[in-house]
């Protein structure tokens, strides 16, 4: 009798996400809510390797469910890398059942993006702060500071200021006022620097 385990007999939830779950540096608790959600979707869409039928696994990671399971891991700043390590596993594990395989394809790409999206985000607010910042030491009071919708309103003396659409892009920092739409600085130092002439 031989001894090799069958691809088909790889199940996803004991052979896949708890092995990487238990190689992965995150508490307990996360770890025990991403294996319960894992096993109420298996329960619902028949995938385990044993009793069911693991091509409607494809099913799963196309579901709502699923999304679930991404917000759910995205709650933790490493549940993004524990998220595509469970499916690049996956990938590999069945690599022979091509429904699966389009399945995990799909779903890394819209990470893929989503990712992109955080990162360039996460920078365009941190360039709002950096403006915000060289604007107060330049003796503005800053009267609005919205990050996300990269807003600052500011005033100095009887000049009021509304930067928008702040961003960086290719090194430079560009931003919108009420009356000029995309200015042009080197840095939010250069911004501080020619708004506060402005006022002078």
């Amino acid at each position: 009798m031989s001894t090799t385990v069958s691809r088909r007999k790889i199940d996803f939830l004991r052979h896949i996400v708890n092995r990487v779950l238990a190689s992965s540096d995150v508490p307990q608790q996360f770890i025990d809510d991403v294996k319960k959600l894992v096993g109420k979707a298996e329960d619902k869409y028949k995938f385990d390797a044993f009793s069911g039928d693991i091509r409607k696994l494809a099913d799963y990671i196309r579901s709502r469910d699923f999304d679930d399971l991404v917000t759910l891991l995205k709650s933790n700043d490493k549940g993004l890398e524990i998220l595509k390590k469970i499916l690049e596993e996956a990938k590999k594990a069945y690599s022979d059942i091509p429904e699966i395989v389009e399945a995990i394809d799909e779903r890394l790409k819209t990470l893929g993006a989503e990712t992109k999206e955080t990162e360039t985000r996460t920078d365009d607010t941190a360039v709002v702060r950096e403006v915000a910042s060289a604007l107060s030491s330049k003796g503005f009071k800053i009267s609005k500071l919205d990050e996300k919708n990269k807003i600052i309103e500011a005033e100095k003396d009887d000049i009021k200021v509304v930067l928008t659409d702040i961003k960086r892009k290719d090194g430079v920092l560009i931003v919108d006022t009420i009356e000029v739409r995309n200015l042009q600085f080197k840095s939010a130092d250069d911004v501080a620097e020619k708004i506060s002439k402005l006022s002078s």
